[in-house]
């Protein structure tokens, strides 16, 4: 880190400057950085047809859930914060048809390892109209989290993973459907017939114009008992009826049989199908525990599950990882891409545009400390909102929202 920051109180000077410079500076010469800090850290931002931004991400141990008008100011905020020693992650929020939202995540339970699901429903002034719970939440953890929400109309399609106790490796993926009022209409396993008896994971899911879910992440190829173990992995695509039959599954094998890929976030507006993440990550031939990353991708695939373009950046010799976390398709048919560079530069949140027929239009990064991140991106018609957070050196984190435009 470079010594001329070293306080939170520098570090936020020295962002706010940073972000306006480099942002302002990639966008169109009338576009303008509005620039919030809130809570500890964020995960997702979605907004509304109003322009209305929802945010979710951590203040302490609790929930935090605010909302901002299209110019950027606070309009409320709410936390939720059931146990004082356990803590709730919310790990996305996607917008109701009547201006509400939806956000899921986990919560942990104290003096156990592991925690529980849990999905909430709020009005478009912040009550909480309803929430749904792992069962016996509160006393006993059943370790499956909620990953990522979808909404269209009354379908609400979940994310969701199982995980294994004390380093055991048993990731197991499921795609979850509700219906408006917060019944399970259906829960489907995240496999395919051509893999079995290895373990999976779904990371996102979208849903389409006419309710066809998809879901994404990666499977293993080969069996593994403990967390330590190298696993190889493939990226995973499921399409999905909105009654939760299986219309397709496709691999996107990319590299060597000891290289893993993972598709990290999936959407989806209009006619485009688009997905980002990461391939040929793999171990280091003299050193087992040292992995070397691979390569960024962002890649639009067409509705039958074909791959219509495909685009890498980053890898091994050049940064040490980069990792997509957020992507949004623009009505214009742009395609906003967030997450993190891990690398010896400065500047390690980044955002990238792509035109629909893969050409990069810019890139932007930040300096977000140097456990910062870009987590989120949702593209309004007059601006686009990139969620995340950054850290100092020393202190805690501060959860970031940026509406450029």
């Amino acid at each position: 880190m470079n010594g001329y920051v070293r306080s939170a109180r520098g570090m936020a000077i020295a962002l706010a400057t940073t972000v306006l410079i480099t942002l302002a500076g990639a966008q169109p010469a009338e576009a303008a950085v509005v620039r919030r800090t809130i809570g500890d850290q964020l995960s997702a931002v979605a907004v509304d047809a109003q322009g209305d931004a929802f945010v979710v991400g951590t203040a302490g141990n609790a929930m935090l859930l605010a909302k901002y008008g299209p110019a950027g100011s606070l309009l409320w905020q709410r936390r939720w914060e059931p146990f004082a020693e356990g803590f709730v992650f919310p790990a996305d929020v996607a917008v109701a048809p009547d201006g509400g939202v939806y956000v899921v995540g986990c919560v942990s339970i104290p003096h156990y390892e592991g925690g529980s699901w849990f999905i909430s429903r709020y009005g478009r002034n912040g009550a909480l109209r309803w929430r749904r719970a792992s069962p016996g939440w509160r006393t006993h953890p059943h370790r499956i989290i909620y990953s990522s929400v979808a909404v269209r109309g009354d379908l609400v399609a979940v994310a969701m993973n199982r995980y294994g106790c004390c380093a055991s490796a048993a990731d197991d993926g499921f795609v979850r459907a509700y219906d408006g009022a917060g019944r399970i209409n259906w829960t489907r396993n995240y496999e395919t017939p051509s893999v079995t008896g290895t373990n999976d994971r779904v990371n996102d899911v979208a849903i389409g114009g006419l309710g066809t879910i998809y879901a994404a992440g990666h499977i293993e190829m080969r069996p593994r008992g403990i967390e330590t173990q190298w696993a190889q992995t493939t990226i995973l695509v499921q399409k999905l009826r909105s009654s939760g039959g299986i219309i397709w599954a496709r691999f996107l094998r990319d590299g060597t049989p000891h290289e893993s890929d993972d598709v990290s976030t999936i959407d989806v507006r209009g006619q485009e199908l688009v997905l980002a993440g990461t391939t040929g990550t793999k171990q280091a031939r003299n050193d087992p525990h040292q992995i070397i990353p691979g390569s960024a991708f962002v890649a639009r695939w067409s509705f039958g599950g074909q791959q219509l373009w495909r685009r890498a950046w980053g890898g091994h010799e050049r940064w040490n990882a980069v990792v997509p976390n957020g992507i949004d398709v623009a009505p214009s048919g742009r395609i906003a891409v967030v997450g993190r560079i891990t690398s010896r530069e400065t500047k390690n949140g980044f955002l990238r545009w792509y035109g629909p027929g893969g050409a990069l239009l810019k890139e932007s990064r930040v300096w977000l400390g140097p456990d910062g991140a870009f987590t989120g991106v949702d593209v309004a018609r007059q601006a686009t909102w990139v969620a995340g957070h950054y850290y100092p050196e020393s202190g805690n984190g501060h959860g970031i929202l940026l509406r450029i435009g």
